[in-house]
Formats: structure tokens, sequence, C-alpha cells
């Protein structure tokens, strides 16, 4: 697995409810974040998965820009993007685990200024 280099060495973990107790996870363990109603659906990359009672909206206020926001449901650690596919069609996001998302036709723009932002700063 692809360790992150965009992440600030500094930021701080954040605290995910796993079983019976609180776990301290840096971000540069979460590949990504799925919406799932008013929970949150947790990637770690060991490829556990954690459920949060907390939106995805609450979850990116918390985050640095290095976690993109794709589509309604996917907010994605920029550091864990193998390759995007740009297609009429549709638009395609390819994770380093192998994971394939959609990227909203809406937030393409964004994306592709983002990408190109934290791709030239690494």
């Amino acid at each position: 697995m692809n360790t992150p280099q965009s992440l600030p060495s500094l930021c701080p973990p954040i605290f995910l409810r796993i079983g019976d107790r609180k776990e301290a996870v840096s971000l540069m363990q979460i590949v990504r974040f799925q919406s799932e109603r008013n929970y949150t659906r947790v990637y770690l990359t060991d490829g556990r998965q954690v459920l949060m009672a907390k939106t995805l909206g609450a979850f990116e206020r918390l985050l640095p820009s290095s976690f993109v926001r794709i589509h309604r449901s996917h907010l994605v650690n920029h550091s864990f993007i193998s390759h995007w596919v740009d297609s009429p069609l549709k638009n395609t996001l390819v994770l380093t685990n192998g994971q394939v998302l959609t990227i909203a036709n809406r937030r393409i723009k964004e994306f592709t200024e983002m990408n190109h932002r934290l791709r030239h700063k690494a």
C-alpha cells in the first residue's frame, strides 16, 4: 500500500469508535470516507471499515484540503489516488487499493483544479 506523502506530518489523528473503544487513527491510515445517510463508513489502509455516527459533511469540515469531495457520497484522501479517467460519459477515480469511484459531473472541475494544485505542491 502506498504511504501518503502530501499530508502534513503535524495533523492530529482522529478518533474512531472501533468495537468498544475509541482508537486514534492517523490521517495517513484513512483511504476514504463514504456516506451512508447520517452515518459515514471510514475505509482504512489495513482493510478495516468503520461505521461512524457522523455525517460526511462533518468529517469534511475537520479534514485538511488533501481530502477531496468527489461525489455527494465520497470523500477521498488524495494520497491514495492512483489515476482518474476523464470520459464524456463517466469520470472515474481509481485508488491505489484498486477501488473505482465515480466523480460527480458537478465536482469534476473542482477535482481537476485540486488535483493539479496538490500534484504540483508535492
